[in-house]
């Protein structure tokens, strides 16, 4: 069974936080060090159960 995910990239793109940090970016490695960056600033969510 497939399932689809559809988004609109610019109401995407305004709610990344860290979008403005990948701007210079050359390859995945740059993409994923910024990213890891990141994350190490901010306080994670509390992860919460998916209702089904």
């Amino acid at each position: 069974m497939l399932i689809y995910f559809t988004v609109r990239l610019d109401a995407l793109a305004r709610r990344n936080l860290y979008l403005d940090r990948l701007e210079g970016t050359t390859n995945t490695g740059h993409v994923s060090l910024r990213i890891e960056e990141f994350r190490e600033e901010i306080s994670p969510h509390t992860p919460r159960a998916f209702p089904h």
